[in-house]
């Protein structure tokens, strides 16, 4: 049976719940589709728990690290339980955990959790299915001992040696909350520095504050091969082999990638390249005009706050379309809480 909606939202995320319900609030109806959790990463795996990690870090330093990872994993639950129930009870909106798939321009079918399959159709739709982490092979690296931001909160207690791979925000606000829960930490980075995309001075504050707090960084580094019964990680430096010893646990953080395949872009007539994402204009809109792309599915974000600002002018752009869609997108400030924090705009 065919389910009519005003609007589909593929992604429970910060951006597409902004669509969502900002268009529910207008009477419109609204089918938001998640395949995992309600709050994307920014509940689940990202700002969250990340802050809450560095925040209790902060706090009690080495005091009691595994209570400290045990309270971050509580307070997310606790807070992604009360989005899923307070979001499911938005008048309008209908919350579907499944997995969307585009068969054409206006339909969306849905593979539910349950095993059937819905088919939903709508005037337009709103892709925000973000992005998740890149990750790399290395040689006897068990999967178990290799970390991303989606399973590091996880973990019972802290490593005793936790190599990061990736001198970036992830790396660097990591890097700083396990030292202080007593880790030791290495940093590992192809980069010639810390932070390589920000200017040089911030990676010179950074390394003078990395060095004090005893956190190793080697740059223009790769790591090439794991010994699991030593816990020995070797990179290469220019060359140079170097052993880190009685690393249990790599942390890797080199970067994202768009959750784009699987969702039938071609049959909907999206255009999207592997490197660019969702190709999207200022307003959100694709190469199909009612098709949306918002969030870090796209060129243009990478933070929870962009993307809930391209959620709003998605929201203005479907629920005003006479209003003068002219204006540029904005430029984003973002902010870095390593020790001492880094902020842009």
């Amino acid at each position: 049976m065919l389910e009519s909606f005003h609007t589909i939202v593929i992604g429970a995320g910060s951006g597409g719940l902004t669509v969502a319900v900002g268009l529910a609030n207008l009477g419109k109806s609204v089918a938001v589709i998640e395949a995992l959790h309600v709050g994307g990463d920014c509940t689940n795996v990202g700002c969250v728990p990340s802050k809450t990690l560095i925040h209790q870090a902060e706090l009690h330093g080495a005091e009691n690290p595994a209570s400290t990872l045990a309270e971050v994993r509580r307070k997310r639950d606790a807070l992604r339980d009360k989005e899923t129930h307070e979001f499911g009870e938005v008048q309008n909106l209908s919350l579907i955990f499944g997995r969307a798939r585009l068969i054409d321009p206006h339909r969306v079918a849905v593979a539910t959790l349950a095993g059937g399959e819905r088919t939903l159709h709508a005037a337009h739709i709103v892709i925000a299915t973000g992005a998740r982490p890149r990750t790399t092979s290395i040689p006897g690296l068990p999967a178990a001992r290799q970390l991303t931001n989606e399973t590091v909160f996880e973990i019972p207690n802290i490593p005793r040696h936790l190599a990061i791979l990736g001198g970036g925000v992830i790396g660097m606000e990591l890097a700083f909350a396990f030292r202080k829960l007593g880790s030791r930490v290495t940093v590992v980075t192809t980069a010639p520095r810390v932070m390589d995309k920000f200017l040089p001075e911030v990676a010179e504050a950074l390394g003078e504050s990395l060095d004090r707090h005893g956190i190793a960084v080697y740059a223009g580094a790769s790591a090439t091969s794991y010994d699991e019964a030593t816990e020995t990680l070797r990179i290469d430096q220019g060359g140079r082999v170097i052993s880190l010893e009685g690393v249990d646990y790599v942390l890797v953080a080199i970067g994202r990638q768009r959750n784009t395949e699987g969702l039938g872009l071609e049959a909907a007539g999206v255009a999207y390249s592997a490197r660019g994402g969702i190709g999207a204009d200022s307003f959100g809109r694709t190469s199909v005009p009612h098709i949306y792309a918002i969030g870090d599915v796209t060129g243009t974000s990478a933070f929870t706050h962009s993307a809930n600002a391209q959620g709003r002018r998605v929201t203005q752009r479907i629920a005003f379309p006479f209003l003068p869609a002219r204006a540029p997108e904005p430029f984003y400030p973002s902010a870095t809480f390593s020790d001492p924090e880094v902020a842009t705009a």
